[in-house]
């Protein structure tokens, strides 16, 4: 006689086990902790939410340094070095002297985060 068939338990690879903390279980072993406490604020499942803002980035177009301004997503590498290298400014006015500075990049500048002064 032969023996039954055993189903299979889903098996993973001892690697990617080990890359797993304890408190962060594989997908397949669904996300809920027996015994936890529900959160109050977490959405209940299927339901969308919206990412929550914090705050607005503010970034002195004259006191910033060429590290800070790259991180605005409207400066190229390019256009930070011109801004470094033409400060101070007195005024929006003066931005669009300079080469590349046309009124929608000064938008997305400040829409960015960026100000001038005070």
């Amino acid at each position: 006689m032969s023996e039954p068939q055993k189903k299979s338990e889903p098996k993973i690879d001892q690697a990617v086990a080990e890359s797993f903390p304890a408190s962060d279980p594989p997908s397949y072993m669904g996300s809920s902790v027996a015994g936890a406490p529900k959160d109050e604020n977490a959405p209940d499942k299927g339901e969308v939410t919206k990412p929550v803002v914090t705050g607005q980035i503010s970034i002195d177009l004259n006191k910033a340094t060429a590290e800070e301004l790259g991180g605005l997503t409207a400066l190229s590498p390019e256009l930070v070095r011109v801004l470094v290298d033409n400060r101070p400014f007195a005024s929006w006015e003066e931005l669009k002297e300079l080469p590349d500075f046309d009124g929608e990049a000064i938008a997305a500048l400040k829409k960015g985060g960026a100000h001038i002064g005070g």
